[in-house]
């Protein structure tokens, strides 16, 4: 970046510096105010939809109050509570049935000026039904669905019951879905102690009166506006097919509690919901406006932020070519002459042309041509020297070429002398230094590099001065340092390779374990920290013993610490009366309880195609389990890591017969 500013031109660099100035900033300050206003209009956006659902919540509860209203004072007129209280059918002869039904009717009509009024019916306990409405009295009724309702109602413990969206349980009626309503009528029982239901008051409401209310209602392009009844069922939906119709599961589970806006995804395009509750019947009223909508009006601020940048790039790109042509051109014939001048291309009579203004470009521009106009006098007067130097000169060379003869005789004597004893200095310097070279020549052509290209600082060459010198500690240290590892791995290995039962301290198997893993478990993001105290003493198979740890530890740098940096693997070891528990926790990433049930099974791995063959914890079972006589166990919670507790007999037994042992972390 550096270099690229030194070489860029003024242009470039007054470009940039334009840039940094003026339109970053204002590119930032479009962007902040973007955001700013987006906020803003989301946020308006919500307080609008909250506010139109408060209203409409208010008509609906307006015209339920309504219906309530007419279903109080129809249950409050005499007559009807008469027929309800009366008892069955069978008590009227033919005519009283017939009186009945006319002055009962008669009544109900006074009551169907309700606008959006369907029906009015009335069902007594003894099989009596009243009806007033768009269908005739006599037409057939859906007794399935009027059974339901009257049930629901006697069940529901209100005084009066919402079902929502229902079929009309009029088949004769043009409205087949309404919005159903019923009051169960109660009566003293035949005790006189007790009071039970008479008969059901049912409304029917339009639903086609809601769907023209509400369809009125602009929310925006593509936006949707539901009411949504306890049953989940759509009450109001822009398609009237739709009416009646659960909603869908994914928009059920975010109805939750009184309010709410949030952002959701319809069909792959952001939206914003909001809903509110009719508390008492655990209605909705749901708006469902797309984020495209809300945005609409930042097409203009869009649009004005494009055209500013545009202008602004214009009158950089203006201001550009002025500076080009009047500051940076007449900068470059002059920083093109002098180049030509030192590179001796420049023609004698060449000048730059006569500025036309006094200012600091025109200054430089009359100044370089005297400069020019010395030079070519000095220039004269240097060839003329230059000739009387020639010529001293040439007899300066005739002196120097005799005195050249006389000591050449002398230096050719002392020549082989000298050879030999430089020979002799220089045999244990360069012996030396071959035995170095070859581990110093990846440095050397490293740092030939660096000077070539001119890019050698002082850091740099202390930097590769610090290099040899811990070559040659790293040297020493890696030597001693294989040599333990190359002993530890021979005990460990031969160890491995056969089931030779010794007596062993358990520190020193998971020593020597760690000591032969120590190189592997550099390149892995984790650090071992080890709890064993000395001290324990077993009669066991120590091979066995240390592939187990070894294929632990393994997993575990292997498995927990996937897609982290850091970790740590604890290895701790007690006794238990004559039992040894060793434990190998990790704090990685641990592991749900369907891999945790599986990871004994051989076979079963996580890295399929990994290279990982699935079967090192399915052997290390079998080796606990039949040769060292104990038992293993693992837990694991996700996020927090996961620890495997080896539990074995310190005096293996003799048939190596398998224990079950409970081991818990």
């Amino acid at each position: 970046m550096k270099e690229w500013f030194l070489r860029a031109s003024i242009s470039l660099k007054l470009t940039a510096f334009l840039l940094v100035i003026s339109v970053v900033p204002l590119g930032l300050y479009l962007l902040v105010s973007y955001s700013v206003t987006r906020d803003t209009i989301v946020d308006l956006a919500t307080q609008h939809s909250r506010q139109l659902l408060n209203n409409q919540r208010d008509y609906l509860e307006l015209q339920m109050d309504q219906i309530v209203g007419l279903m109080s004072n129809l249950s409050g007129v005499a007559e009807v509570d008469q027929i309800m209280t009366a008892g069955d059918r069978q008590r009227q002869n033919a005519y009283d049935r017939l009186a009945t039904n006319a002055r009962i009717g008669y009544i109900l009509s006074n009551y169907t000026g309700l606008r959006g009024l369907v029906s009015l019916d009335i069902f007594t306990v003894g099989g009596l039904h009243f009806h007033v409405g768009d269908a005739i009295q006599n037409s057939e009724i859906d007794s399935a669905t009027r059974d339901r309702l009257l049930r629901d109602s006697i069940s529901a413990g209100s005084a009066i019951a919402w079902h929502g969206v229902e079929e009309n349980i009029n088949t004769g009626s043009d409205n087949r879905k309404v919005l159903v309503a019923t009051k169960v009528i109660y009566r003293t029982s035949a005790s006189g102690l007790s009071t039970e239901p008479a008969g059901v008051l049912m409304v029917a409401y339009s639903t086609d009166l809601l769907h023209k209310h509400f369809s009125a209602i602009d929310l925006g392009q593509g936006a949707q506006l539901l009411v949504v009844d306890g049953q989940r069922r759509l009450l109001f939906h822009a398609d009237r097919s739709r009416i009646g119709q659960p909603i869908p599961a994914a928009l059920d589970s975010l109805l939750v509690g009184n309010s709410r806006s949030t952002d959701i995804d319809v069909d792959g395009r952001s939206a914003l919901l909001s809903y509110i509750q009719i508390p008492e019947k655990n209605w909705y009223l749901i708006s469902i406006v797309p984020q495209q909508t809300l945005m609409a009006p930042m097409s203009g601020i869009q649009n004005a932020a494009g055209m500013v940048i545009f202008l602004s790039l214009g009158l950089l790109i203006a201001f550009f070519a002025l500076f080009s042509k009047y500051f940076v051109a007449p900068i470059k014939r002059i920083s093109d002459g002098f180049r030509d001048f030192r590179s001796g291309h420049l023609a004698p009579a060449w000048r730059l042309p006569k500025p036309t203004s006094q200012d600091e470009i025109g200054q430089l521009a009359t100044w370089f041509n005297a400069f020019l106009d010395t030079m070519d006098e000095r220039q004269r007067n240097e060839v003329a020297l230059r000739v009387a130097k020639e010529t001293a000169e040439k007899a300066l060379q005739d002196l120097r070429a005799a005195q050249i003869q006389m000591v050449q005789s002398e230096k050719l004597a002392s020549l082989g002398a000298l050879v030999a004893g430089v020979a002799h200095e220089l045999n244990t310097p360069i012996g030396n230094s071959l035995l170095v070279s070859s581990t110093l020549r990846d440095d050397i052509a490293e740092i030939d590099a660096v000077i070539a290209a001119g890019e050698l600082r002082r850091s740099s060459f202390v930097e590769f001065l610090g290099k040899i010198r811990n070559m040659v500690t790293l040297l020493e240290r890696n030597i001693v340092r294989a040599a333990d590892l190359v002993s530890s791995f021979k005990r460990v290995a031969v160890d491995q390779t056969s089931e030779q039962r010794r007596v062993f301290d358990l520190a020193s198997v998971v020593d020597d374990v760690l000591s032969s893993l120590q190189p592997s478990l550099k390149r892995d993001p984790c650090r071992m920290v080890v709890h064993v105290p000395s001290g324990i003493v077993c009669d066991s198979y120590p091979g066995p013993l240390g592939q187990v740890l070894t294929n632990l530890i393994q997993n575990a740098a292997l498995h927990g610490f996937s897609g982290r940096s850091d970790g740590e693997v604890t290895i701790q070891a007690s006794l238990t009366g004559d039992q040894a528990v060793i434990s190998v926790r990790d704090n990685g990433v641990g592991m749900d309880a369907t891999t945790l049930a599986r990871i004994f099974d051989p076979f079963f791995t996580t890295r399929l195609g990994q290279g990982g063959s699935g079967l090192g914890l399915a052997i290390c079972r079998n080796m606990v389990d039949g040769v060292l006589g104990g038992g293993i166990h693992a837990t694991s919670t996700p996020g927090l890591g996961t620890c495997f507790v080896v539990q074995f007999p310190t005096r293996a037994p003799a048939m190596r017969e398998r224990k079950v042992a409970s081991v818990n972390c």
